[in-house]
């Protein structure tokens, strides 16, 4: 597995391309560094999880830039290394990222650890509205005292 310091000058542009949403300037470097898509920046996180890294919400997120680091060999449910183990599922529900929990699940990514991520992803895929006609997620409702993601009656 291909290591990337973060400063690297091909870290810096892969994360870079991520982050704009440049389709066209990650697939050039996936085609020219075909280890790239499951290589860990600084051993612990993959590409994947720079998709869904805090902020999240990055443009073409989930509709174009997981489905090309997929497509090149990125293993949707590799964990990142550390004190946390996580899964890029888990950071695009820290970051009610629901279009990247959508692509994610769509390609077979899959939570054991804790378990009911997994079923709040799930739920978070029939998202509902508020009474305002803001989109909550189910951290969000959970703050709000609806523990289930629904409104209340």
């Amino acid at each position: 597995m291909l290591n990337i310091d973060p400063d690297d000058p091909l870290a810096v542009a892969a994360i870079e391309a991520i982050r704009s949403g440049d389709l066209e300037a990650l697939q050039r470097l996936l085609r020219d560094h075909p280890s790239l898509a499951t290589a860990r920046i600084g051993k612990s996180r993959t590409l994947l999880h720079v998709v869904t890294d805090w902020p999240g919400n990055f443009r073409n997120s989930a509709s174009t830039v997981v489905a090309a680091l997929v497509a090149s060999g990125a293993e949707v449910s590799a964990r990142s290394t550390g004190a946390h183990t996580e899964t890029p599922l888990h950071w695009a529900a820290s970051c009610d990222d629901v279009a990247a929990l959508d692509a994610l699940l769509d390609r077979g990514a899959t939570s054991k650890r804790p378990a009911r991520l997994l079923a709040v992803a799930r739920r978070w895929r029939t998202r509902w509205h508020s009474g305002s006609g803001r989109r909550r997620g189910v951290w969000s409702s959970a703050a709000h005292g609806q523990p289930s993601g629904r409104p209340p009656h």
